[in-house]
C-alpha cells in the first residue's frame, strides 16, 4: 500500500493525506480486512519524542479516525493525520512543559506509519513548516526599537501588523512568521524580557509602541496610512490599551485578551501577584487592578483565573482600570476559550463586548467551548495543557485539551486573517464556523 503524504505543509494549512492500495513498498487490498492504524512520531529539537496512534478506516483512500464502536470520530476541521498528530503526547513531560515542540522558527518532522494488524504497511515523512517560502527576516536592534520584522516575498508594499507578545516576554515570532505567510509585514516586537529591553513587565512606556507603530508605516514596504495590532494575553490587554489612545490604529485582534489592566508582573514564583503598574504613558502609570492580596494557596499547577476572578470583587478599582475601548477607531477581533485556566479571558471578553455594544463598536468575540489559554494547531500535538512560565518558573495549568485548542487555533487563525483583511462578514458572531 502507498502512503500519499506531502513532503512539506505550514503549520497553519491542512495535511491531507491519502491511502493507495497496491502501491509501491508492499502491502495489497486483501490487508484491508485487517484492522488498520494511523501513527505519528515527532522529536523536539531537545530530544523529546512525541507518539500517537488511531484506529482508521478508509472511504476512497481517504483515512478517518473511528471509535471504539468503529463509528467516525473525525473533526470536520482537522484530517485523520491532524488528528492523530495532535493526539500525540511526549516522552517527558516536564521537558515538554518548558519548551513545548514548536516554539521557534525551526521546521518539524513528522513520520506517518499505516499498519494493518502488526504488520507495518507504509511509512512517510512530513516537515511541518512555522514559516512559508522566501519570507524574509529583518532583526531590528539598537535604534529605539528591538524586534523582528517578517516580510512576504515581493517588493509590497504590505499592510502592516505589529504582534505583541504576552507574559512570556520575548518577541512572539511564530504568530508574526505565519501573518507574513499570508501577506502581511508583520513586526514581532519585544518590550521586554529580552536584550536591549525590560527585564520585567513593569512601567513598560506606552510611547514605545506609539515609535514601532510610526518606524512601521514610514517604510516603502508597508502599505497605507493605518496600523493592525495584534496580541496574546497580556498582549491582548495591550492591543485594546493601545487601540484606546491611538488612532491610527484600525483593527486590534486580542487573543485571550483582558479588557482590564492589571498590575506588573515581576520574575521569579507568583510574581503576577503584585502591586506595581505595567503600563505608563508619559511619566504617568496606567490605572491598573492590584493582585497583591497577601497569601494564596496555589497549588501546582498553578490555576491563576479563579485569583484573577476573585480580585474582581471591588467595583470602583476595576472600574478605574479597566480599558476605556469605546474611544477606539479600531473593529477589534477578540478569541477566548471558555475553559482557560491563566485568567478568564472569556468573562473579560464578554465585558468587553458589553462595553463596546453599548457604544455600536464593530466588534467580534469568538468564544471557543472547551479550549483553555494556549491556542495550538492540529498540526501539532496539543495533548500538554501546563507550560513552564519563561519569567516566573512556575508551571501554569493552561486549561482546555488537545482538541478544543486545535479547534480554536485553526479557526481561531482563519478569523483573524479575515478580520486583518477587513472581511467582517466572513467572520460568524459566536465562533462556531
Amino acid at each position: 500500500m502507498q502512503l500519499n503524504v506531502p513532503a512539506r505543509v505550514r503549520v497553519d494549512e491542512r495535511l491531507d493525506v491519502t491511502v493507495t492500495p497496491d502501491g509501491p513498498g508492499g502491502g495489497g487490498a486483501d490487508q484491508l480486512d485487517q484492522p488498520l492504524s494511523l501513527s505519528a512520531r515527532l522529536e523536539s529539537e531537545e530530544g523529546v519524542v512525541w507518539q500517537g496512534e488511531q484506529s482508521i478506516a478508509l472511504a476512497g483512500g481517504v483515512p478517518y479516525v473511528t471509535g471504539p464502536d468503529g463509528g467516525s470520530g473525525q473533526w470536520s476541521w482537522a484530517t485523520a493525520a491532524e488528528q492523530v498528530i495532535c493526539s500525540a503526547t511526549p516522552s517527558s513531560r516536564e521537558l515538554a512543559e518548558r519548551s513545548g515542540l514548536a516554539t521557534g522558527l525551526s521546521p518539524v518532522q513528522v513520520e506517518l506509519t499505516l499498519t494493518a494488524g502488526t504488520a507495518t504497511l507504509a511509512q512517510e515523512k512530513t516537515t511541518i513548516l512555522p514559516i512559508g517560502d522566501s519570507v524574509r527576516q529583518e532583526v531590528v536592534t539598537g535604534a529605539g526599537l528591538e524586534g523582528t520584522l517578517f516580510l512576504p516575498p515581493g517588493p509590497g508594499p504590505f499592510p502592516a501588523v505589529l504582534v505583541l507578545t504576552g507574559s512570556g516576554g520575548g518577541r512572539d515570532e511564530l504568530k508574526a512568521a505565519r501573518l507574513a505567510s499570508a501577506g502581511f509585514a508583520a513586526f514581532a516586537i519585544a518590550y521586554f524580557g529580552a536584550p536591549g529591553v525590560a527585564d520585567e513587565l513593569v512601567r513598560i512606556d506606552l510611547r514605545y509602541f506609539e515609535r514601532a507603530i510610526g518606524w512601521l508605516l514610514a517604510r516603502d514596504d508597508v502599505a497605507g496610512d493605518r496600523v493592525r495590532v495584534l496580541g496574546t494575553s497580556r498582549g491582548g490587554e495591550l492591543t485594546l490599551l493601545l487601540a484606546s489612545l491611538f488612532g491610527v490604529i484600525d483593527t486590534a485582534i486580542a487573543y485571550v485578551p483582558s479588557g482590564i489592566v492589571h498590575s506588573g508582573i515581576y520574575k521569579g514564583h507568583v510574581g503576577w501577584l503584585s502591586d506595581v503598574p505595567s503600563w505608563m504613558l508619559d511619566g504617568e502609570p496606567i490605572p491598573y487592578l492590584s493582585h497583591d492580596r497577601g497569601e494564596r494557596d496555589l497549588p501546582l499547577p498553578i490555576a491563576c483565573s479563579p485569583v484573577y476572578a476573585a480580585d474582581l470583587w471591588p467595583y470602583e478599582e476595576v472600574e478605574r482600570a479597566t480599558i476605556p475601548v469605546e474611544d477606539s477607531n479600531a473593529a477589534i477581533l477578540l478569541l477566548s476559550g471558555t475553559d482557560d485556566d491563566v485568567w478568564p479571558s472569556t468573562l473579560f471578553c464578554e465585558l468587553v463586548m458589553a462595553r463596546l455594544r453599548r457604544h455600536g463598536k464593530p466588534v467580534r468575540h469568538l468564544a471557543f467551548g472547551g479550549a483553555g489559554h494556549r491556542f495550538t494547531f492540529p498540526t501539532l500535538p496539543g495533548t500538554v495543557t501546563t507550560s513552564m512560565h519563561p519569567q516566573g518558573g512556575e508551571v501554569l495549568s493552561m486549561g482546555g485539551d488537545a482538541a478544543a485548542n486545535s479547534r480554536a487555533g485553526r479557526l481561531g487563525h482563519e478569523a483573524v486573517l479575515h478580520a486583518l483583511r477587513g472581511e467582517w462578514d466572513e467572520i460568524s458572531e459566536d465562533g462556531t464556523g
